[in-house]
């Protein structure tokens, strides 16, 4: 199947109402259908329908008001039947979300399902959680006005359009609650990188302990072995979303100082039992610099004597083998070139 499309039930509204036993009629014209029509609940099918004469799927069906889906052979789509609904559905199945519109009595709850999801897909919470929270206040406002705006437009019982408005206010207080939540955590998280940083930038200045690696050649390589440049050092391992994600702009920093007084290390911190996937990945990605593997990961001297607790992490070190940075800035950061351009230029 091509497309799954899902409608919101809203439950807490009281659109689902009873559990009584009457007739639905439902009827729908779908251009490019392919097969029977399947209507079900969550578990087991309620009907199998075909196509009439005219091309139309229709018939009475004896079902309990509650929420249902329907199979057209592309979409699975779901929609609210309740007793004595004359439901008339019509839509495009290759283009559902332009063309869905349905008719009749039970029409406007099912309108206003269709186009409060139709307003979700267009506004995705993942996107919205990343706002500032001035744009975060203002978005959340905004979808609550337009979902005002759809209740007045499809559910014209004035109780159930104050209740369901009630309910909108309710979800959009938890949507603001969860993100402030959020929010929280995250300057939290970012006060105490800050003050782990400052505490680490104490190095600074200090001699760099040193390390004596697996090179991706086969050799063995020590720290002291680039005596006389600054070394930039990546601690990174293969698992690492982030640290693969840095891997382009630390490909272009190279390139750029490739003939300055500055060599570039990568450190893995893989698993041991992970040195043939390291080896694999980095010819793959034709990675450049210096790759090292790392003897006992997050336990290996040198990455626990710089506190390492998270990657990517990177360090600079000066010719002299002094920190010029425990913590350094990232190849992803315009800061670091500027760094470096003021090192190496000097």
């Amino acid at each position: 199947m091509r497309k799954i499309f899902l409608m919101m039930l809203l439950v807490s509204s009281g659109v689902i109402l009873g559990q009584n036993n009457n007739y639905v009629t439902f009827e729908a014209e779908i251009a490019n259908a392919e097969g029977p029509f399947l209507i079900s609940t969550q578990d087991k099918l309620v009907k199998k329908i075909v196509k009439n004469n005219d091309g139309v799927y229709k018939d009475t069906l004896k079902v309990a008001d509650g929420s249902y889906k329907f199979f057209d052979g592309k979409n699975y789509i779901s929609i609210i039947l309740k007793s004595n609904y004359n439901l008339k559905l019509k839509m495009d199945s290759n283009d559902v979300y332009k063309t869905i519109v349905f008719s009749g009595t039970g029409s406007d709850i099912n309108n206003f399902s269709t186009q409060s999801l139709i307003d979700s897909k267009k506004n995705d919470l993942r996107v919205i959680y990343n706002y500032s929270e001035a744009n975060f206040k203002k978005k959340i406002e905004e979808l609550r006005q337009s979902e005002y705006e759809r209740l007045d437009k499809y559910i014209l019982d004035p109780t159930l359009n104050s209740n369901m408005k009630k309910a909108a206010d309710i979800k959009y207080t938890k949507i603001t609650a969860s993100y402030m939540k959020k929010v929280e955590m995250a300057t939290n998280s970012n006060n105490e990188r800050a003050l782990k940083n400052a505490e680490l930038s104490k190095m600074n200045g200090e001699n760099s302990p040193g390390f004596k690696y697996v090179n991706y050649d086969g050799s063995k390589t020590k720290l002291e072995s680039f005596k006389g440049k600054y070394v930039y050092i990546d601690v990174w391992a293969t698992w690492c979303g982030p640290c693969m994600r840095e891997i382009p702009f630390l490909q272009k920093v190279e390139e750029k100082y490739h003939d300055k007084n500055i060599v570039f290390v990568s450190i893995s911190i893989d698993k041991e039992e992970d040195f043939n996937k390291w080896m694999k990945v980095v010819k793959e990605k034709n990675l450049g610099g210096v790759q090292l593997f790392a003897d006992d990961d997050w336990n290996s001297t040198f990455v626990k004597s710089f506190g390492v607790t998270s990657i990517p992490r990177f360090i600079l070190i000066d010719p002299k083998g002094k920190i010029v940075k425990a913590v350094a800035n990232r190849p992803s950061s315009p800061k670091l070139m500027e760094e470096l351009d003021a090192l190496l230029n000097q």
